[in-house]
């Protein structure tokens, strides 16, 4: 009579067996992989559903030529329909639940809308290799959107999270600054836009009373920044980042490029309703702001507004007085530029009071006054 005992063995060897096989067979196809598809793997193994379809991102977006190249085998790296079609026509060669999954990204995430046609169709064939998110892919939304800020807001993130289903795909976070024009950074996060927000830090160095703002953006004005964000043009980060950021447009219908201005809806995009023109008169006219007034500094004044009009209208930090005051073109100041340092203790003071600045972040733009007018009095001679 065979005991209980080595029942249970003869089952733990038959497991042992089975895993062992399934073993075998994953070597011997990881072994078979084309380099397209060892590629894919290593994604899927490390990120699982966010790697498959931050690997076709980057692919997407892929600026080298001969990295292009090495990936995707007789693709033309210079044409994105051409290295796109060329891509499908690869993964449909080499039928396998990775190639159906990138298939499903291709027909989303894509930007060629040819492209996504073609891998849609054929994806038709291998639907019943999808599993999990690729499955729901389609049903993709915005599913909210933070902004992460400091009180001066010379810098911010936004936070962009996708959903599908229900369920996070992944967080797109475009990183921007308001004294460096047309730059940006993105990069992909697998965690939500509020667990990304921890890992980034605004705090000024030097400054430690500063304080970061993380605050939800309706979706309307997110239509709008991410319009924005397309004019960007030194973009930096990963190669996926943009790739993703133009599906968020995608799934929020902005679909044209900048400077073509899309359908926005009734939302009030006027700063929290502060109007320079209305501010700057009042500060003229106020005992700080009146002996501006005068004709003779009327072109100052105009260089002051100059200024404003190019950047966060009424809101000054250090590093905005530094740019002002040392990296900035006065010529156009009728003269009477050694004035700017004077002006701008009244006009930031002025704007304080306008956007409730807290005391401490004033007295820090006030001290970096002092500390730039020696140089700018220097170079202004």
């Amino acid at each position: 009579m065979i005991g209980l005992s080595q029942v249970f063995a003869t089952f733990a060897n038959m497991g042992k067996s089975q895993r062992e096989r399934r073993r075998q067979r994953r070597r011997k196809a990881a072994a078979e992989d084309s380099p397209i598809q060892a590629i894919l793997r290593l994604h899927h193994q490390k990120y699982g559903a966010l790697g498959l379809i931050s690997c076709v991102a980057h692919l997407a977006a892929a600026d080298n030529p001969e990295s292009a190249a090495e990936l995707m085998a007789e693709a033309d790296p210079l044409a994105t329909r051409t290295k796109g079609l060329n891509f499908v026509k690869v993964l449909e060669n080499n039928p396998s639940k990775l190639s159906a999954g990138a298939l499903a990204a291709i027909a989303e995430i894509w930007p060629d809308e040819l492209v996504r046609q073609s891998a849609n169709e054929s994806l038709q064939h291998s639907r019943t290799q999808l599993s999990g998110l690729m499955r729901t892919l389609g049903s993709t939304n915005v599913a909210c959107v933070w902004r992460l800020t400091n009180e001066y807001r010379d810098s911010e993130v936004l936070l962009i999270e996708l959903a599908a289903m229900g369920r996070h795909v992944a967080t797109v976070a475009a990183i921007t600054d308001s004294l460096r024009r047309g730059w940006m950074s993105v990069s992909v996060l697998a965690t939500t836009a509020e667990a990304s927000a921890d890992g980034f830090s605004l705090d000024y160095q030097g400054h430690t009373e500063v304080r970061q703002v993380f605050e939800e953006v309706a979706i309307e004005e997110a239509r709008h920044e991410i319009w924005m964000l397309t004019a960007r043009k030194r973009v930096e980060g990963e190669p996926a980042g943009r790739t993703l950021l133009g599906w968020c447009a995608r799934i929020l219908e902005v679909d044209c490029p900048w400077p073509e201005i899309p359908e926005f809806g009734p939302v009030d995009f006027d700063d929290d309703g502060i109007d320079f023109e209305d501010e700057l008169s009042t500060f003229l006219w106020s005992n700080e702001g009146r002996s501006w007034s005068d004709d003779r500094f009327d072109d100052v004044i105009d260089h002051l507004r100059m200024y404003e009009s190019c950047e966060r209208e009424l809101l000054w930090s250090p590093a905005r007085v530094e740019n002002f005051l040392l990296f900035t073109n006065h010529d156009e100041t009728g003269g009477y530029a050694h004035v700017l340092p004077a002006l701008l203790r009244g006009w930031v003071a002025h704007c304080a009071k306008v956007r409730r600045q807290r005391k401490p972040l004033l007295m820090e733009v006030l001290a970096e006054i002092d500390r730039c007018e020696p140089r700018f009095l220097a170079d202004a001679a």
